[in-house]
């Protein structure tokens, strides 16, 4: 519609500011995101590497605190630092029963630091001792030259002890194993340390090799952040003032950044149906809007050839709507005034009619049926009698009988029905109604078991010489208290006939009509099924139920499921 074109191109615009804008937060929350938790991890594994090393030197300095504070300890620890490893040996063996051994003390401390002390150096006049460790357990005694001495400090952790005049200990620490536990054993994370200008690189990763770690390294300390080379890679740089090492961790973008990706990926796909989905209310707005608007122009052309067919707004209650109210407005008047002059005229003509049918007394047909009746008896044919008689007496019952009566009343009329089909039908029509009397004072509408009964005369038992028989029974049933004859009661009355058959299709169709959820609604004035089940509603409301079905072998039945209220003030009035 024109008149919301420029609308919908400017929602359009702000739709585009709007999803460009979540895309830049998106896109900055997801970088973000990403980075802390790599942050988080590279912080949390180099706090934990400063702690273990921290524990080392505590370690080492609770050993020497052993060691001149133990008189035993401290002679086995002179004795090794100034013998050769044979002279030791063979001090040992000479004094069996020393129970202080410093190789002990030393093996238990590289236990308890967790084998990170690769070598235990001893300086002592004229020789290097250098005891070496391994991670399984396992410890060498071997001397060393100064030269081999310091190639294997220049790229390891060092901490040196002076021990008295007598010389110094250095141990040697190897950080990479706990870099590797702390880095690099949960997946694809590698790690670098630099120590005294070597770079060793940890890891198991294939991309690695790609890194240029030195140049990170030489970079300083920073906040973590994003390489291009190789493609997508997390790094930060951390240095120990304690110790001196410098520290680089990476890992591949897509690890830390896999997970807010999917969750901003979800974000978006959400804002997104949210978007189309206003977009589509709004089109859907503009589509009825315009629907509507051409409803009111063709009711208006309608209405030029003198066809006022109202326009119905529904839910709507907006400006269309006024409009449309006001339309109908006029329509009524107009239709007033065309009434007033033409139909108005003719109704009157209508009910002038009728009035002058009315003026028959309904006493000439029950004063003929009687003088029928008595000419039968003078002749001696009973039957002709009896059955003018209860024909007389069937529509005395229609006429006078008032509303509503009881279920005694009703099954009353339906006798007198069946006993007319008894002797229109002779031998070849029985019945029998077996209707417990305790129920016979439920009350209920007048005459809507005759029109059941009649139903199967008209459908079921035409053009055929069998036997035809009519039962119609019946069920009480007291309340959920069981307290006195009116508390709540169900009756359940069956009409069965034993001829006829319906069709599936025209049972199902039946049986929903019988539903509470099919729309109420009188059929055309006549006596039909249908009819009767609209008037036990309206009577009963949701108390009763109606349903046919068909007999085995042959037959047709109809349930009807009556409940009575517990409480008097619940039965509706007699002129209701």
């Amino acid at each position: 519609m024109r008149i919301y074109r420029r609308t919908f191109l400017v929602y359009l615009l702000i739709v585009l500011f709007l999803v460009t804008g979540v895309l830049a937060v998106l896109s900055y929350t997801v970088r973000s995101v990403g980075l802390n938790a790599f942050s988080s991890e590279a912080n949390s594994s180099f706090m934990l590497l400063e702690q273990q090393l921290t524990h080392v030197s505590s370690s080492i300095d609770a050993l020497f605190v052993r060691l001149y504070s133990t008189t035993a300890l401290r002679e086995d620890f002179f004795h090794f630092f100034n013998s050769s490893p044979s002279e030791y040996v063979a001090y040992h063996l000479d004094n069996p029963s020393r129970a202080e051994s410093y190789l002990d003390e030393c093996g238990s401390l590289v236990a308890e630091t967790d084998y990170c002390i690769s070598h235990i150096l001893h300086y002592g006049e004229g020789q290097i001792a250098d005891t070496e460790y391994s991670r399984e357990g396992y410890s060498r005694w071997r001397s060393l030259s100064e030269r081999e001495a310091e190639e294997l400090c220049r790229d390891h952790l060092t901490i040196s002890k002076d021990v008295d005049t007598a010389g110094s200990v250095t141990f040697v620490i190897e950080p990479t194993g706990l870099i590797y536990d702390y880095y690099c054993a949960g997946g694809e994370v590698a790690a670098s340390v630099t120590i005294g200008g070597t770079t060793s690189v940890v890891g198991d990763t294939g991309w690695q090799q790609e890194v240029d770690w030195e140049s990170l390294a030489q970079s300083g300390p920073r906040q973590p952040g994003i390489r291009r080379e190789p493609e997508g890679l997390l790094f930060s740089v951390r240095s120990s003032s304690l110790f001196g090492y410098t520290l680089v961790s990476a890992a591949p973008w897509g690890d830390y950044m896999s997970l807010p990706l999917r969750a901003a990926l979800l974000i978006g796909l959400a804002v997104a149906a949210g978007l189309v989905l206003i977009t589509l209310l709004y089109a859907r707005k503009f589509s009825s809007d315009s629907g509507f608007i051409q409803s009111i122009l063709d009711s208006m052309s309608r209405a030029e050839s003198s066809d006022f067919v109202p326009v119905d707004p529904g839910s709507r209650r907006d400006e269309y709507a006024a409009i449309a109210q006001h339309l109908n407005s006029l329509y009524e008047h107009l239709q007033a005034l065309i009434e007033q002059r033409y139909v108005l005229t003719i109704s009157q003509q209508r009910a002038e009619i009728q009035r002058l049918s009315a003026q028959l007394n309904p006493h000439f047909l029950y004063n003929t049926l009687e003088s029928m009746r008595l000419r039968a008896l003078r002749e001696g044919d009973a039957p002709m009698a009896e059955a003018t008689g209860g024909l007389g007496s069937l529509y005395r019952s229609i006429v006078k009988t008032p509303p509503v009566i009881t279920i005694g009343e009703e099954l009353e009329i339906a006798r007198k029905y069946l006993d007319l089909m008894s002797f229109l039908q002779g031998d070849s029509f029985v019945y029998h109604l077996d209707v417990p009397s305790e129920s016979f004072d439920i009350p209920t509408p007048k005459i809507w078991m005759q029109p059941i009964v009649e139903n199967f005369f008209k459908h079921d038992f035409q053009s055929t010489d069998d036997i035809k028989v009519v039962v119609i029974s019946g069920e009480l049933t007291p309340g959920p208290d069981g307290v006195g004859p009116a508390s709540g009661r169900c009756l359940s009355l069956e009409f069965f006939s034993n001829l006829g058959h319906i069709e599936p299709d025209k049972l199902a169709e039946l049986n929903r009509a019988f539903s509470s959820s099919a729309a109420d609604g009188e059929d055309s004035g006549g006596i039909g099924l249908t009819s009767v089940w609209y008037r036990l509603r309206l009577f009963y409301g949701g108390r009763m139920s109606m349903e046919m079905s068909n007999n085995a072998p042959t037959g047709v039945s109809l349930h009807i499921r009556i409940s009575e209220e517990a409480s008097e003030s619940d039965v509706p009035a007699s002129d209701s």
